[in-house]
């Protein structure tokens, strides 16, 4: 989630740490606030087209309702012999209506095997599917970035859901970026999702650091 957010990892250990610092309610009133995932994907692809597993990969998170504007979170990724490295983030992420739409907040802690830690702090605004969004990203010992993003979800097709996204990053001791990309999701059974990514840069990269990727993969919710 945050430079390339990327499972087979403890994550519940961290969850227990989040969820107290929350101020969880009672384990009863919030077993049926608790939701997950768990997908294989062709690589670890994010929106900042940083690729740090070329590889297929295992992905997963859980996410519990601590209060009723608050979500407490946990996501992993696996790493291969050719990436830097696993990854684990947890965090907390609020909403609160305002206006016509709604207003969110999000802080979250990256740990990366193979890079330095970091935080992510970040605001958005949705109304109806559109969401713009800046994200501001921490690394220990290393430039911080910030990434301003425009997206929009739409699901007027049977069991496909869209969501073209624009994003600019600038930061992270490395060039600019200007990109573009398409997020489909379609829904096979209720809980069983295909899923597909693809990003192009808008702005030439002279470095050639950063350039057209695509990634599928399946996905369960649960």
């Amino acid at each position: 989630m945050a430079v390339a957010r990327a499972v087979a990892l403890p994550f519940q250990s961290a969850m227990a740490l989040i969820l107290v610092a929350a101020g969880t309610a009672p384990a009863p009133a919030l077993a049926s606030k608790i939701s997950g995932e768990v997908g294989i994907y062709s690589k670890y692809l994010d929106y900042d087209l940083f690729v740090l597993t070329d590889e297929p990969v295992v992905q997963a998170g859980l996410y519990a309702q601590v209060s009723e504007e608050c979500t407490a979170m946990a996501w992993g990724s696996h790493g291969t012999s050719t990436s830097a490295g696993g990854e684990l983030d947890v965090g907390v992420r609020c909403q609160v209506p305002l206006g016509k739409g709604a207003a969110s907040a999000y802080a979250l802690r990256s740990f990366l095997r193979g890079y330095r830690d970091s935080w992510t702090i970040a605001a958005a605004y949705h109304i109806g599917g559109a969401e713009m969004a800046v994200e501001h990203f921490l690394w220990d010992g290393h430039p911080s970035g910030t990434r301003i993003s425009a997206s929009y979800r739409y699901s007027g097709i049977d069991k496909l859901t869209l969501k073209p996204v624009v994003a600019y990053e600038t930061g992270l001791g490395v060039a600019d970026m200007l990109a573009a990309g398409l997020n489909a999701e379609y829904a096979l059974t209720g809980e069983l999702s295909l899923v597909a990514l693809g990003l192009v840069p808008l702005v030439e990269d002279e470095s050639g650091f950063r350039q057209e990727e695509f990634m599928v993969g399946l996905r369960y919710g649960f």
